[in-house]
């Protein structure tokens, strides 16, 4: 079907990497364009481009990992990635750039700086200010869709 096409398509522009031991340690993988380390796999360049069609639901079904980000598309000088989250990621900012985070399955806890902790179901988002200092957590799966800018380093701290 048109839809097994566009997952094996998809599945073989975002291949996952084998890594040394030392590749991990570093956060380097062997392409520079992704990275297999402790909290999951990350893929930094966008993996559609314009004018095509993307699945979620196909996108999710193919990811295994706890932790996953990579990068969709880009929309001028932002990024559209998606995040899926099982556990917890560190405190961070972003000190010159805005993050949009929307829930598309799951609970994400969102716990911001001087906030506090925002729980934000499906269909649901928050946007952090630059600078402030924030992280993501989730007791289950967790599928999430974030916009900012191309600049930021989707691994925390810029």
């Amino acid at each position: 079907t048109e839809k097994q096409l566009m997952r094996r398509a998809f599945l073989r522009g975002s291949r996952r990497l084998l890594c040394t031991p030392q590749q991990v340690e570093d956060q380097t993988a062997p392409d520079g364009k992704s990275d297999t380390w402790s909290f999951g796999h990350t893929i930094l360049e966008p993996q559609v481009g314009y004018g095509k069609v993307f699945d979620l639901q196909t996108i999710n079904a193919g990811i295994k990992e706890k932790w996953h980000n990579q990068t969709l598309c880009q929309v001028n000088d932002s990024y559209v990635r998606l995040g899926i989250f099982e556990g917890e990621f560190h405190w961070h900012s972003h000190e010159n750039d805005d993050e949009l985070f929307f829930v598309v399955s799951g609970k994400l806890l969102l716990d911001v700086e001087g906030e506090g902790t925002y729980e934000l179901g499906p269909q649901q988002g928050y946007t952090v200010r630059k600078g402030v200092q924030h992280r993501t957590r989730a007791e289950e799966r967790t599928v999430v869709l974030m916009v900012e800018t191309s600049k930021v380093n989707p691994r925390g701290d810029d």
